[in-house]
């Protein structure tokens, strides 16, 4: 409804400017003479008008109205696809086609009777370019304020909710050791590494936020895995994370892969079923690190929320690592991803 009333609102102030300045223009430059009179002591005036000029103001009119909305639609259009050189260079077009074309029209009609002055006639064009030109921008900046301040009310909201959803780490931390301490950890070996292995996972996701070298990486991948083996029987999944290479000081970003493996566990493995869930860290040179995973693909498992949680990590490698990583998915037999990261401390951006 508010968008309706929006586009009704400028329809009409389209119209009146066009009403305003066809008056304007038309009432000044269409006058052929003026004449005094005086009947019974009173003073009249009387204006006439040239039927021909009127016709040519018309023509000039109707010109103005195609490079007013051309030149709106190129600055507008180009300035969307981010080219605003060719948005310029096609306004400029419109606006020497205009003023060609008013000049071989006021040629052909000249001897038809008096005609508008050639600087009359580029003072209206050049008025009604300027016009729409600033029309065209001005509405770039409105578009460009409410971005902004759509922007900063999403960040508002996004900090609202981080702060809502804050965890108290120490707390949870705490609690986590009062029930490993509870714990006999010679009868029920098990359960204290499993506790302590949920302490690790929590405070790696709570604390870390800078880049961290792969290894660290690579070791809570492989604490998330032991967690997630608890799920199953022993030999239901067969786990296999391998690591070839040694440069395991390249930084990445934190969690970056754990998607990944979190969509293999949840897809890729069932109760009761023999799965081989394979990771693997090619870490061979300096500041290349690639990834693979390979899970089998288990008929009957819904699937439409692993696609809605990778697009959520292609988004977040194209904010981390714009043009600095390579994301193949496939799915035949298997699912598998291969992502290559380039680590190159000097382009890798947060």
């Amino acid at each position: 409804m508010r968008r309706t009333y929006s586009l009704g609102l400028e329809v009409l102030l389209h119209l009146l400017f066009w009403v305003i300045t066809t008056w304007l223009i038309v009432s000044n430059y269409s006058i052929e003479s003026v004449e005094y009179t005086v009947e019974n002591d009173v003073e009249q005036l009387q204006i006439i008008r040239n039927p021909d000029m009127i016709r040519m103001l018309i023509i000039t009119l109707v010109l103005a109205a195609v490079l007013v909305y051309g030149n709106i639609f190129a600055i507008l259009r180009f300035q969307q696809l981010k080219k605003p050189i060719r948005g310029i260079f096609l306004s400029m077009s419109i606006l020497a086609f205009a003023i060609i074309l008013r000049l071989l029209i006021q040629t052909a009609f000249q001897r038809s009777g008096p005609m508008l002055d050639n600087q009359v006639n580029l003072g209206i064009l050049g008025f009604y370019f300027v016009a729409s030109t600033g029309y065209a921008l001005g509405r770039i900046a409105w578009k460009a304020s409410l971005e902004r301040e759509a922007l900063l009310g999403e960040k508002k909201q996004a900090e609202l909710s981080a702060l809502r959803n804050q965890l108290q780490p120490h707390f949870l931390f705490n609690a986590l050791n009062n029930l490993l301490a509870m714990v006999n950890q010679e009868q029920n070996p098990a359960l204290a590494q499993a506790i302590d292995q949920l302490s690790r996972l929590l405070r790696h996701i709570v604390e870390t936020k800078d880049p961290i070298p792969i290894r660290e990486e690579i070791n809570f991948l492989r604490n998330y895995a032991s967690m997630q083996l608890l799920r199953f029987a022993p030999g239901e999944v067969d786990f296999q994370l391998t690591v070839n290479g040694s440069e395991e000081e390249q930084l990445v970003e934190p969690g970056i892969f754990i998607a990944f493996v979190e969509n293999a566990f949840k897809y890729g493995a069932e109760p009761e079923t023999q799965s081989v869930i394979e990771v693997n860290f090619d870490l061979t040179q300096r500041n290349r690190v690639g990834f693979q995973v390979t899970n089998p693909i288990h008929a009957g498992i819904e699937h439409v929320s692993m696609h809605t949680g990778l697009q959520d990590v292609q988004r977040r490698l194209e904010l981390v690592y714009p043009g600095l990583h390579q994301l193949e998915i496939a799915a035949t037999n298997s699912f598998s991803i291969h992502l290559t990261l380039i680590t190159d401390a000097g382009n890798h951006r947060r």
